[in-house]
């Protein structure tokens, strides 16, 4: 079974439980289920979650929900981030939709709601600034994983799997994939000949990535290594790239503590895979300054979005506007200035300007 199909699985089971507890709407959270089949089994259920609290808010049928509902339920949400109001709002407004359509309302009562803006504080924007690695800190990562950290029984395990854990960490930062997507992947979506790596991300979207040479060539010998490992335990039968110690594929939780073992040794932080996307639109867009290849590289669809992943930018773009108005200014305060001197020479050479005694 692959890493996707797992991951469906999951989370068919944990969206059928949910429904089951809150029978009282069963009918509409089944039938919205079903109806909403162009969206993974995750996205489905976090939906589910977030019309439920709304449903319990309320206290009303699904036939009796109004414009009005929504909008006391939005201002009392107020106190969480915009990202969350903004998932809340999409969740509700999409279960409208199926409200009406499956004639269970007669309006759809979220098609005038407004939708809330994205703000982020002071706080969230030095959080989020700090989090992207610099180039230093990317090559201190890649020797601690080259050399080990810990004690001795540390460094026996990480020498072990020193080839895995370098292969996911080059693979974050060659491609920005997200960590469900390199969950995911098998053996055969890669391709060292052609250096190309196929990945199945949100929305069943395929996409391709190219790899420079050093991370194909870290692939190489995890492949190598890999074989030797799942020959222990008679698991050749197993198709996921990145395996446990169990011999089985990695879940998002081994995979996020590997990232965060190396690179928040480094940098004193706490450090995700999603960090590790972040660096990588970080260090495409300084490198290129073209927010349109980024966001074409990392398969966002919009590129509002691929703007909040870019670290560093406001301040970059900040300092740029203070320089382009201060040469300005500087230019027309000199003018003024040697103005102001003539002014005064003229003044002093016809006796108007007195020394005061």
């Amino acid at each position: 079974m692959t890493g996707k199909q797992l991951d469906q699985e999951r989370f068919e089971k944990l969206i059928t439980e949910l429904i089951e507890k809150n029978s009282e709407y069963y009918d509409a959270l089944d039938g919205f289920r079903w109806w909403s089949d162009d969206q993974s089994y995750r996205t489905i259920y976090y939906y589910l979650t977030y019309i439920i609290n709304f449903l319990i808010a309320t206290g009303k049928c699904v036939a009796d929900l109004k414009l009005d509902d929504w909008t006391r339920y939005a201002a009392k949400q107020r106190k969480f981030s915009s990202s969350n109001q903004i998932a809340k709002y999409s969740a509700v407004k999409r279960f409208a939709e199926y409200l009406e359509a499956s004639k269970r309302n007669e309006e759809n009562f979220m098609a005038r709601a407004k939708r809330p803006k994205f703000v982020e504080t002071k706080e969230q924007i030095d959080k989020r600034e700090q989090k992207v690695l610099s180039p230093i800190e990317i090559q201190k990562v890649i020797k601690d994983i080259e050399y080990g950290i810990g004690n001795h029984r540390k460094l026996w395990f990480q020498e072990e799997y020193k080839s895995r854990d370098m292969a996911i960490v080059l693979l974050f930062l060659s491609t920005g994939i997200r960590a469900s997507a390199l969950q995911n992947l098998n053996i055969d979506d890669v391709d060292l000949e052609e250096g190309v790596i196929t990945v199945t991300d949100k929305g069943d979207k395929v996409n391709e990535h190219n790899l420079p040479e050093t991370t194909i060539l870290i692939l190489e010998k995890w492949l190598i290594k890999r074989e030797e490992l799942l020959k222990q335990k008679n698991r050749e039968f197993e198709q996921a790239l990145f395996i446990s110690n169990q011999r089985k594929r990695m879940n998002y939780l081994t995979i996020n503590n590997v990232v965060c073992k190396y690179c928040s040794n480094v940098t004193g932080r706490h450090i995700t895979p999603h960090v590790l996307r972040a660096t990588y639109g970080t260090t495409l867009y300084n490198k290129t300054h073209d927010i349109e290849f980024v966001r074409q590289q990392m398969n966002h669809n919009s590129i509002e979005t691929t703007k909040r992943y870019i670290r560093g930018n406001g301040k970059e773009n900040r300092k740029k506007a203070a320089d382009i108005m201060g040469s300005i200014i500087d230019r027309g305060t000199a003018r003024t200035e040697n103005l102001f001197e003539s002014i005064l020479d003229d003044e002093d050479e016809n006796g108007i300007i007195e020394d005061e005694e």
